[in-house]
């Protein structure tokens, strides 16, 4: 039986952008173009989406969990820490608001890039 929970969705979805982070690090390098085929790189990239959109632990994987000084510091940033007049907010909010603003930055320089590239 599969197990299907929130925490399995965040780690499938850390680990797959960090694994796919990585895979367009190699993929400008032509050296490693050079070394692995491209079908190798292919199926690596198959099993990282199929990850990513597949979020299930299966029965033969186990928990490793964190010491309880580790677990202590990701509890009280993910949890609600201060108010903003009537809103209640952790440190997280703003990391996740940073995030998409840095996403949307680079992805219209991306879209100014290939449109002044394609005239």
């Amino acid at each position: 039986m599969l197990d299907f929970s929130f925490p399995s969705v965040y780690t499938a979805l850390l680990t797959g952008n960090l694994i796919l982070a990585a895979l367009t690090f190699f993929l400008f390098r032509k050296k490693t173009l050079v070394n692995f085929s491209l079908t190798g790189l292919g199926i690596f990239f198959i099993l990282v989406v199929t990850r990513m959109f597949f979020p299930f632990e299966l029965p033969i994987t186990t928990n490793i969990y964190f010491p309880k000084p580790v677990s202590k510091v990701i509890s009280d940033f993910l949890h609600p820490q201060f108010t903003i007049g009537e809103h209640i907010y952790a440190f997280w909010d703003f990391f996740v608001v940073i995030w998409f603003f840095v996403f949307l930055v680079l992805f219209f320089r991306f879209l100014l890039q290939r449109c002044t590239k394609g005239t």
